[in-house]
C-alpha cells in the first residue's frame, strides 16, 4: 500500500491518541473511525494494524531507535518492522525527522539487538514461533559495558527493554 501524508498524519494521531493509555486500545480506535467516517477500508485497515504493531512492539522501538514520538514511533515502525525503506518514506518526511532518520539507518540493529525486533513473545514479525537457531551471546557486552555471561540455549531478555535478543532464525 503507498502510504500518502494524509494516511501518516492520520495514523500518526491515532496512535497518540492510544498511546495516552487511557482507554483499550480497541475502544480509542474505534472512537477516531467513528469520528473519521472519511477514512476508507483500506485506510483504517491501515491505520489498525500500524497502531496495534506500533503497540506490540513499543519499548523495543523506543529503546532501540530513540523514537520518543507517536511519529518517530510509527516512522521506525515503517521502516525497522515492515521492512519499508528510507527512499519510500522520504516524501512524507520533514526536515528533523529525515536526520533522525538518516541517524537510525548509519546505525542498523547490531547482531546481538537481532535483525527485526521481536514483539512480546519473542516473534520476529510474521515469522513463526522456533526454537531453531538459538545463538549464544558469549563474550558479549551489554549496552551499559557489562559482560554478558554465556546462554544456555534459551532466550534472554534484552535488560533496558524486556525484547529476547538471543533467539536467531
Amino acid at each position: 500500500m503507498k502510504i500518502s501524508t494524509p494516511l501518516l498524519a492520520a495514523a500518526e494521531e491515532a496512535l497518540g491518541r492510544v498511546l495516552t493509555m487511557t482507554q483499550p486500545a480497541d475502544a480509542v480506535l474505534s472512537g477516531y473511525f467513528r469520528a473519521h467516517r472519511e477514512l476508507g477500508q483500506h485506510d483504517r485497515a491501515f491505520i489498525a494494524e500500524t497502531v496495534f504493531g506500533v503497540l506490540r512492539r513499543r519499548y523495543g522501538l523506543e529503546y532501540h531507535t530513540g523514537a520518543a514520538t507517536p511519529r518517530r514511533l510509527l516512522l521506525a515502525w515503517l521502516n525497522r518492522v515492515q521492512g519499508g525503506s528510507l527512499r519510500q518514506l522520504e516524501p512524507l518526511l520533514g526536515r528533523d525527522d529525515a536526520l533522525w532518520a538518516a541517524a537510525l539507518k548509519a546505525a542498523p540493529a547490531s547482531r546481538e539487538q537481532g535483525s527485526r525486533l521481536r514483539d512480546a513473545t519473542g516473534r520476529e514479525s510474521g515469522a513463526a514461533p522456533s526454537s531453531a537457531g538459538v545463538a549464544s551471546v558469549s563474550g558479549v557486552t551489554s549496552p551499559e559495558g557489562a559482560p554478558v555471561p554465556p546462554s544456555d540455549g534459551a532466550p534472554e531478555p534484552c535488560a533496558g527493554c524486556g525484547v529476547q535478543l538471543s533467539a536467531f532464525n
